[in-house]
């Protein structure tokens, strides 16, 4: 089985949101205002990068000091990208709450998803703060509470998921099948975001 990569799964994202609305008509509204949510703000994540860009490689064009300067850098990819996972982190967490009633890990996924957020939100005020790459100093703990935070929620949430998932003990062989193949996703998909952070 191939695996798939993380920018392959983003250019493929009106596609996937599509087969959401297709595939799960009937989730209830706060599901659907996620997914439609975070696809609206990836899309504006993705205007804004392109802003950046175009500022620096096209507006700048001849310039070396162009390649120094922050534009939104610190929003669009400190700030939207702590907040996107933290949004996804909690709602696995929400999930693995449903599915095993553990208040402790639930309470340490989003603790640690809280923590990334944290570092990312710091991390973009000191990249804001001094407007130039070339200033900033002493982001590294921010920069690693972020995605170090994120990497290690995203494993967590991988396990759990796949531990969970395996205690569910069925004498029937389809349902055995079928919990077989989400544990099998579960760790696909959660070694998938790890990678992608």
């Amino acid at each position: 089985m191939s695996t798939i990569s993380p920018d392959t799964l983003k250019s493929a994202g009106p596609f996937l949101v599509y087969i959401y609305y297709l595939a799960f008509p009937n989730d209830r509204t706060a599901v659907k205002a996620i997914v439609y949510g975070l696809y609206l703000v990836e899309t504006v994540q993705l205007g804004m990068i392109t802003y950046d860009a175009f500022q620096t490689f096209v507006i700048g064009f001849g310039r070396l000091d162009a390649l120094n300067e922050v534009n939104m850098l610190w929003f669009d990819c400190c700030v939207i990208d702590g907040a996107v996972a933290s949004v996804v982190q909690t709602f696995f967490a929400y999930r693995i709450f449903l599915l095993s009633k553990s208040k402790l890990l639930t309470s340490v996924i989003v603790l640690i998803s809280l923590m990334q957020l944290g570092g990312a939100i710091t991390a973009a005020v000191k990249d804001e703060t001094v407007s130039v790459f070339s200033e900033v100093r002493g982001n590294f703990i921010a920069v690693s509470l972020s995605l170090g935070g994120s990497a290690a929620c995203d494993v967590m949430i991988a396990i759990s998921m796949t531990y969970v998932l395996s205690r569910y003990d069925t004498s029937f062989r389809d349902t055995r099948d079928f919990l077989r193949r989400i544990i099998r996703l579960t760790m696909e998909t959660g070694s998938l975001t790890a990678y992608g952070t």
